[in-house]
């Protein structure tokens, strides 16, 4: 079975006090996805933007949101994420034990969920 291409650039590069512009620009440039990558510190030492970042530049585009959740507790963010606008949460194996239940609790949330491996 073939899967299909998706272009989904990250905003990390992007310049935070046009934010709004920038995500509209990637829309203008034909993206399939735009990707946050949340970083809380923690389980990654830089720390990026939270859910209140990504909810304002929602309203600038109609392309839809994923998260990579580089985070210690993907868990109990998911929700907040979802709500910010992302239609798909990625988490990482090695912050689970128990990985089918990030997944299931995206799903129910009514999100995607995906897999990244270090």
């Amino acid at each position: 079975m073939t899967h299909p291409i998706l272009i989904s650039p990250s905003v990390l590069p992007a310049d935070f006090s046009r934010l709004g512009e920038e995500v509209a620009a990637l829309e203008q440039a034909g993206v399939d996805l735009i990707q946050w990558d949340v970083m809380d510190g923690q389980f990654v030492p830089n720390l990026t933007f939270g859910p209140d970042v990504i909810a304002s530049a929602r309203t600038h585009t109609s392309v839809p949101f994923e998260a990579h959740l580089m985070v210690l507790n993907p868990d109990e963010l998911a929700s907040r994420y979802v709500e910010a606008g992302c239609s798909r949460l990625i988490v990482h194996a090695e912050a689970c034990t128990h990985l089918h239940r990030p997944r299931d609790h995206i799903n129910d949330l009514g999100a995607t969920a995906a897999v990244a491996l270090n």
